[in-house]
């Protein structure tokens, strides 16, 4: 009540002209992806902005201000939300995971834009006015159409994904092939020949497969659902204004940005709440600190085989920590002393008590840049997509160590890794210093994303924002045709220089032979 109040208070008070309507397109069906941007919605809504969600999440925003349409059947699909954990392949080869990835999201943009949820939205709304859009932008272009359909407002590209990657041709960002390691690789910024080689071969792969097979996929997702094809969704895309990109140099790599692309990572992290009474006691009993280990929010525990689950606890068992294990499953037969279960843990507030010594996760993005938020080292245990990126950079950088879920194959493998992690204070120094950096910003992330949508309300057109190389062709932006005019050019004057030699040599030769025959006959 005391909430309605508040948010009641904050509409009256703010300037009703500054008040939007927004549209929110957050339909990749990914937990992480929702929870990331959750706080941005709410924030603006507090703010007295006007909001329709899009969203395939059931459990969506209470705020007065937003009304959320639910899209069915986001987490139908098996393959990443059902599994068991030992089913899953592991890949890790890019363009693999490159197709993984691009084909699931063009499945499931599918099945979202042609729910019944959508179609309700698509009844009540054509007639409407937005005033901004937002949109994830790692895997959404089938709904792109609406920009057209709501006359062109604004366009806010969100991206939780942890690489500009997704929006770089979009505002203009040139990721130089030769330091900047593609979003589907684990290479670094320092990278040998053989890497700098492959690297290219993955962006250009990577390129021309989302432009020949992908979106042309949502295309016709696209035309089925709207039912014309002019603008297309490649048109569409690049009707963006900005991207808010989750990254910042301190957990990934430093690499030049245009100002139409704002980084935020950590937009989702909030101060630390009191925790439960049961997991406080739990935690502020542990004489040497507390091992929390989770899956995130897709993955769970309760998925794994019987055989990784006892190798699991019988580790656990032999560590002097207590253990605060994420587990879905009412209960755990044979669970040890030192370890509880729980269904939901309120991850953020867990890992900002001092008395957790270690994090052991998936490495989704999320769970990793609230690790090192709070400075706790990391255990990687990655299974999919930017998992294994992530658990690589974690590695690299000296925070933590990792084994693929797949190799896990014994209590002892689970141990050595715990007892390295906790016993090697490295680990935690380097983590704190990385940690210092990741919070020494000179804005808070949320505030900084907020003032820049806003900023896009504010100014409408944002053309001196982006690049020159927006407007030209791929040939030119490439200087493709600077090359072939130098290449063109030399092979001229080396055609003229070759052509002058040999009449030199010609006439010099002639000379030769003249000069002797007039000494005979004189």
């Amino acid at each position: 009540m005391w909430t309605h109040i508040l948010s009641l208070a904050v509409i009256l008070i703010v300037d009703k002209s500054s008040c939007a309507r927004i549209l929110s397109l957050m339909t990749v069906p990914a937990h992480s992806h929702a929870y990331w941007a959750s706080n941005l919605i709410e924030t603006l809504a507090s703010r007295g902005h006007q909001i329709v969600a899009l969203t395939p999440e059931s459990k969506t925003s209470s705020h007065p201000n937003v009304t959320s349409v639910y899209l069915e059947g986001g987490y139908d699909e098996k393959v990443l939300f059902e599994q068991d954990l030992d089913s899953i392949p592991p890949i890790e080869e890019p363009t693999a995971m490159m197709h993984f990835l691009f084909n699931w999201l063009a499945d499931m943009c599918r099945t979202l834009l042609l729910s019944p949820g959508n179609k309700r939205f698509m009844a009540d709304y054509a007639d409407g006015h937005f005033d901004l859009i937002l949109t994830d932008s790692t895997g959404n272009e089938c709904f792109l159409k609406y920009v057209h359909l709501f006359g062109y407002p604004p366009v806010v590209s969100v991206v939780p994904y942890g690489s500009p990657q997704w929006v770089n041709e979009l505002v203009g960002n040139f990721a130089n092939p030769a330091y900047v390691p593609n979003q589907f690789t684990s290479f670094t910024d320092r990278m040998t020949f053989a890497e700098r080689l492959t690297n290219l071969y993955v962006n250009v792969y990577c390129s021309l497969f989302r432009y020949f097979r992908y979106l042309p996929r949502n295309e016709a997702t696209a035309q089925e659902f709207f039912g014309f094809a002019e603008p297309g969704v490649a048109q569409l895309e690049k009707h963006v204004s900005l991207a808010l990109v989750n990254s910042h140099f301190s957990l990934r790599y430093s690499e030049s940005i245009p100002p139409g692309l704002v980084p935020v990572a950590g937009m989702h992290i909030s101060p630390a709440k009191p925790l439960p009474k049961d997991l406080k006691n739990f935690i502020e009993g542990a004489e040497h600190g507390v091992v929390y280990f989770s899956l995130g929010s897709n993955l769970k525990s309760d998925k794994m085989s019987k055989e990784k689950q006892k190798a699991f606890m019988d580790a656990f068992a032999r560590l002097p920590q207590r253990v605060l294990w994420k587990f879905e499953a009412d209960s755990l037969p044979e669970l040890p002393k030192n370890v509880m279960i729980s269904k939901w843990i309120p991850q953020n507030d867990v890992l900002a008590h001092p008395n957790v010594v270690l994090f052991m996760t998936h490495c989704g993005l999320l769970s990793v840049q609230e690790s090192i938020y709070h400075g706790v080292p990391v255990i990687g245990i990655p299974l999919m997509i930017d998992q294994y990126i992530n658990a690589n950079q974690i590695v690299q950088k000296k925070l933590g160590l990792q084994i693929k879920y797949s190799d896990i194959k014994n209590a002892d493998q689970i141990y050595q890794l715990i007892h390295t992690v906790t016993s090697d204070s490295g680990f935690k120094e380097r983590m704190d210093i990385t940690s210092e950096n990741f919070r020494d910003q000179p804005i808070k992330p949320l505030d900084r994303a907020v003032y820049w949508v806003e900023y896009v309300l504010r100014h409408k057109s944002l053309d001196y924002l982006h690049p020159g190389s927006l407007q030209l062709s791929w040939y030119q932006l490439n200087l493709i045709d600077v090359m072939v005019f130098l290449v063109i050019s030399a092979i001229i004057t080396l055609t003229l220089i070759y052509q002058l030699v040999k009449r030199l040599v010609k006439f010099t030769g002639k000379r030769k032979l003249r000069a002797p025959i007039k000494r005979r006959l004189s």
